[in-house]
């Protein structure tokens, strides 16, 4: 903060020192601090990867990974990715079914992979498609230079591709 100040103050009085230095002082927006992604493959498969693509180290969060069963007709799904309390206790708009999961502290560069808890406990129908919603950093708690890239979508099944 005191070197920020200094540097307002030199502009201040100087420009032409502002001129000459302003490469010094400008900061490339969204490369500084931690940035966490969530990576998936399509269509889905039972993998969630959150890597920090940040320059520093990200602190501790929480990753939700959010289900919904997408009916194939014009209705509302009618239908949950898995039934299970343990699934209820954290909401997402338009998931019905959703996992929260602990991400360690990730360095720079570094990513933690994830099976999807209720994975093998989805009873897969045919005329059913399931879109899952990924969300790293869902609680906010790591304050990163990219806000909107956290998460990510992905689809299982038939499922039209627009919904």
């Amino acid at each position: 903060m005191k070197k920020l100040i200094t540097i307002i103050a030199l502009a201040a009085a100087c420009p032409a020192w502002a001129d000459h230095h302003k490469e010094d002082t400008m900061e490339t927006p969204g490369t500084s601090g931690p940035d966490l992604v969530v990576e998936l493959r399509k269509p889905m498969v039972n993998e969630v990867v959150v890597s920090n693509v940040g320059q520093t180290a990200a602190s501790a969060s929480v990753v939700a990974i959010g289900c919904a069963a997408i009916t194939l007709v014009a209705e509302p799904p009618t239908e949950r990715c898995v039934t299970g309390a343990e699934y209820s206790d954290y909401s997402m708009q338009g998931m019905n079914t959703v996992a929260r999961l602990d991400v360690p502290a990730l360095a720079a560069g570094e990513k933690a992979k994830f099976k999807i808890p209720y994975w093998r406990d989805m009873q897969l129908k045919e005329e059913i498609g399931y879109k899952f919603l990924i969300r790293a950093d869902s609680e906010n708690q790591v304050d990163e230079s990219n806000e909107d890239n956290n998460q990510a979508e992905a689809l299982l099944g038939d499922a039209p591709a627009s919904r």
